[in-house]
């Protein structure tokens, strides 16, 4: 008789667990295993931007209806522990990626102005490609 997957059965596709072993990762999530028990932990991908980089995303941040000023970021891809995030202007004019380094949550931002693209991690979670 064979067994299911437990992994499958319990993680969507794109859930991954990085090379180290240590974690679990899902878009801007990362899960860990504690005493018998899957801690799941949301990484902000804005927590740990400069102000310089903060600065140079000035140009995506968005109003809330309460007043709050957001920058509405996205998973683009994932892979090798690292997570593409993503987000574009009202206007569709202005496109910024960076990569998160789900182990450390360090960021490592880069912007294309006036360029609208899909993108992705290349297969060592360490580049962009636009295709």
């Amino acid at each position: 008789m064979g067994y299911p997957d437990i992994l499958s059965a319990y993680f969507p596709i794109d859930t991954y667990f990085v090379v180290s072993g240590k974690l679990i990762v899902r878009g801007d999530h990362r899960i860990g295993l504690e005493s018998g028990q899957f801690n799941t932990e949301y990484v902000d991908p804005r927590a740990k931007l400069s102000a310089e980089d903060l600065k140079k995303l000035s140009g995506f941040v968005k109003t809330e209806k309460d007043g709050q000023k957001v920058i509405p970021v996205g998973v683009a891809a994932s892979v090798n522990g690292k997570t593409l995030e993503l987000l574009s202007n009202p206007e569709l004019t202005a496109t910024a990626f960076w990569t998160m380094d789900m182990e450390t949550g360090n960021d490592f931002p880069r912007s294309s102005d006036k360029l609208l693209c899909q993108g992705r991690n290349d297969r060592s979670g360490r580049g962009i490609c636009c295709v």
